[in-house]
């Protein structure tokens, strides 16, 4: 499977659709996760993985779209990564009322797959930068999601710095580029 033709189904699957609190387009995700993702320095399976990973990430979202994309995604070794990154993630959710009380940040389990890991990276640093530039002291439970996206950049290693070093130029040009670059079949 390319990463076009991952991106173009994740992108007819998003559509238009903006979140709900910040208003931003749900492409965005997955735009600056591919920047993020080039950067580190990830396969093209590991960036089509990322792409198809919303279309498996709820269980409705699973229930939907796993027939279609057993069929359709031709290569197993993508198919791997997109359920491992579920497994994973799904894992340790971010909070919500049915995960009061679940607050041992220590419990956050990684992969033994590298590339699912890289695919986290993207993840985790691209939800948080979202997190701290509309959410922060605003949401409801802003001292607990805070809490929740550090431990995270423990897990993951990601110190304060390297944090930096990956958000300089989200959102912006980079995401663009890498959005075309990946179009036309290039490296990003």
């Amino acid at each position: 499977m390319t990463l076009a033709y991952a991106y173009e189904i994740v992108e007819n699957h998003y559509g238009d659709r903006k979140t709900k609190r910040s208003g931003q387009r749900l492409m965005r995700h997955i735009d600056e996760g591919l920047v993020i993702l080039e950067h580190i320095g990830a396969d093209e399976g590991t960036k089509a993985a990322y792409c198809l990973h919303p279309l498996v990430q709820e269980n409705r979202d699973l229930e939907a779209n796993w027939l279609w994309l057993a069929l359709d995604v031709k290569d197993p070794l993508v198919l791997v990564l997109t359920m491992e990154y579920r497994n994973i993630a799904n894992a340790f959710l971010s909070p919500m009322e049915e995960h009061k009380g679940y607050e041992d940040f220590r419990k956050i389990a990684i992969s033994p797959l590298y590339q699912v890991n890289q695919m986290l990276v993207a993840d985790k640093i691209q939800n948080r930068m979202d997190f701290l530039t509309y959410h922060k002291g605003i949401h409801p439970r802003s001292d607990w999601l805070d809490a929740y996206f550090e431990a995270w950049m423990k897990a993951l290693e990601i110190s304060d710095e390297r944090y930096e070093q990956f958000t300089a130029g989200l959102p912006g040009r980079l995401a663009k580029d890498a959005l075309r670059k990946s179009r036309s079949g290039g490296p990003p």
